[in-house]
């Protein structure tokens, strides 16, 4: 490919998403604000406890007894920490330090996403299983399979999974 084409080409960066955990979510929120402020094409692809990340807090909700039970322990939004969490004083804990350093809270992170342009695309597996339906979610672009988010990812210059 030649330099000029090289240059012309749009820069992606391509993230799944598939843990729920609010440490890490912050990292997939900050790393895609980051990219997209740079100028690249942000693809965030949201996987089975990832999809919990987007979903409207709803408790029993579901077509069968598995998927209300889900939505009973993970009611929507982030969970915990995935270290020291400590009944969630960890998480209490971080956020502490997060607002003491003034750095932006998950939500605002999330927000700033969407207004860059952030792309959210949700994986319709991962909603079947887990018994959510796209209007249970707060932000989502589109429903696809896997093989758009391969389609997204071939394309990308950057890949990461989190």
């Amino acid at each position: 490919m030649s330099e000029i084409a090289a240059a012309s080409k749009p820069k992606k960066t391509t993230i799944v998403v598939f843990s729920g955990d609010w440490d890490k979510a912050l990292a997939v929120f900050n790393i895609a604000n980051a990219a997209a402020a740079s100028g690249h094409q942000v693809t965030l692809f949201f996987c089975l406890w990832g999809t919990v990340l987007l979903k409207k807090p709803a408790r029993f909700k579901g077509p069968n007894i598995l998927t209300k039970l889900f939505s009973v322990l993970r009611p929507g939004g982030p969970a915990g920490i995935s270290r020291l969490d400590m009944g969630r004083t960890g998480r209490w804990m971080f956020k502490k330090l997060l607002r003491d350093t003034g750095a932006a809270t998950l939500e605002e992170l999330m927000e700033s996403a969407r207004d860059l342009g952030v792309e959210f695309i949700v994986c319709d597996l991962s909603l079947n299983v887990l018994g959510i339906k796209k209007e249970d979610l707060r932000w989502c672009d589109e429903v696809v399979g896997a093989g758009t988010y391969v389609a997204h990812a071939t394309e990308s210059q950057v890949n990461l999974f989190i």
